[in-house]
């Protein structure tokens, strides 16, 4: 058998070789740490400024106000998410976005009105998280390909831990300290973020490499991924590398030159003509606002069902304890050849029935046992989120695609989800809040299923 010719390499479509652990595994740790630092202190919002809420003359609406204006910040910041990460490494970026963080829950300490709590909390707290988030997917992302699932269950496992232990934390914090000495505490906690951020370390890329004559292209897309990776040491960042994009690479250039074209390039908003992306999109969105209204309305739902305070405490520890389950095992038995989205669209299904079976529930046991199931299909969903996106997008455009997620998760948070709220008031009614939230999820996944369905035609064509 003779020896194939070494292909030149593709420097604009191509990256180093994603190890698959190595140093990869001490940066799933890192981003571990840092949900666990972070992210899991938003789920204690409630305990943790319920009573300074009361003081500062504030009710449930103030409440509501500072968690949605930072919900806002934390996902609109994907406006600049993709641009900051054009300049900066992704290490770079969760060192700022961890900072901020903790400087925000150090300025709340000294807040005595809501007006300081909206510009240090939900403000620079919430750009913080909008910061933090994104870059350390993307970190993932560059150290992982066939084990990314993995990587991301394992990392996602430390906000499930944080979830379970912070309350257990601020509880102690706020008994012992107060307010004040509690957000001090919870501030130099969240610092771990900083350090969590410095395992962050940016993959190298080749030091050597060769252009690419645009004939060769095509060859390119019928080698398969593994043996790209045998012969080229490298691996190709799109599942297959669309001849589309390579013949607008002139045209892009032309747009760069213009203003418009400069703020397009700079947010990749090219990412808007792919139906496929924006259908994603659209989806995670309804997902988002549809599980973060769950969440809320959870523990009012399982008391008006009869439950007491701490059997409604007992659904939903849980549901969390069987989300991390989830979260662990799910990587390890994935269906073969399965897409992280297909996967998420029936968990969504799984998930709408699994919430209206719940709120058709009247004993502990029964709510027990279907809590139980609803953790695990949550964990499963959760799991593959920003795995839909990472899957269909390249890793020089996954920041921007990202931001562009957030951006749209804020805006349908801010329209649709006082929507719900809304229709709870209006009907008194939390089961029927429940099964439209339910029924979001379905429209979602009836609409990738569309999807699926007219592309596999297309191909028989």
């Amino acid at each position: 058998m003779t020896q194939k010719q070494r292909p030149p390499a593709v420097p604009a479509l191509c990256k180093p070789l994603a190890p698959d652990g190595g140093w990869g595994w001490m940066v799933v740790l890192g981003v571990a740490l840092a949900n666990m630092t972070t992210q899991s202190l938003v789920s204690t919002f409630g305990l943790l400024f319920g009573q300074a809420l009361h003081d500062m003359g504030q009710a449930t609406t103030g409440a509501a106000l500072v968690m949605n204006f930072m919900s806002a910040t934390t996902n609109l910041s994907g406006l600049i998410t993709g641009p900051i990460m054009k300049l900066l490494s992704y290490r770079q970026v969760a060192l700022i976005g961890a900072a901020l963080f903790s400087m925000g829950l150090l300025l709340s300490s000294m807040a005595t009105n809501i007006t300081h709590l909206i510009l240090t909390y939900s403000i620079l707290s919430g750009l913080g998280l909008g910061l933090t988030g994104p870059s350390s997917f993307v970190a993932l992302s560059t150290y992982f390909d066939t084990k990314r699932g993995r990587a991301v269950g394992l990392a996602l496992v430390g906000t499930g831990i944080g979830q379970m232990l912070m309350p257990q934390v601020v509880r102690f914090f706020l008994e012992w300290y107060d307010f004040p000495g509690a957000m001090l505490l919870l501030s130099a906690i969240s610092l771990h973020a900083v350090f969590a951020a410095w395992l962050y370390r940016p993959l190298e890329a080749p030091s050597k490499s060769k252009p690419v004559e645009e004939p060769e292209l095509r060859s390119l897309r019928r080698i398969s991924n593994a043996e790209m990776n045998n012969e080229l040491g490298m691996e190709v960042i799109a599942a297959e590398v669309r001849e589309d994009e390579v013949k607008k690479v002139k045209e892009c250039d032309l747009e760069a030159q213009t203003c418009t074209g400069r703020l397009a390039a700079a947010w990749n908003l090219r990412l808007f003509r792919d139906p496929s992306f924006v259908n994603i999109v659209a989806g995670l969105a309804t997902f988002n606002v549809a599980n973060i209204n769950f969440s809320m309305v959870l523990p009012f739902l399982l008391m008006d069902h009869g439950l007491t305070r701490p059997e409604a405490a007992l659904c939903m520890s849980v549901t969390a304890a069987s989300d991390i389950v989830a979260r662990l095992l799910v990587p390890f038995i994935k269906v073969k050849h399965m897409s992280a989205r297909n996967s998420l669209m029936v968990a969504m299904v799984a998930l709408a029935f699994t919430r209206s079976l719940l709120a058709m529930q009247s004993k502990l046991e029964e709510f027990v046992v279907v809590s139980v199931i609803a953790g695990l299909v949550r964990g499963a969903a959760i799991l593959n989120l920003n795995l839909a996106v990472a899957e269909h997008c390249c890793n020089e455009t996954l920041p921007a695609a990202l931001g562009i997620n957030m951006v749209a998760k804020g805006v349908v948070i801010l329209t649709i989800g006082p929507l719900l709220g809304w229709l709870r008031d209006a009907s008194g009614s939390y089961n029927l809040c429940v099964h439209v939230q339910s029924g979001l999820l379905l429209a979602a996944s009836f609409a990738w299923a569309v999807e699926l369905i007219v592309k596999y035609y297309q191909r028989r064509r």
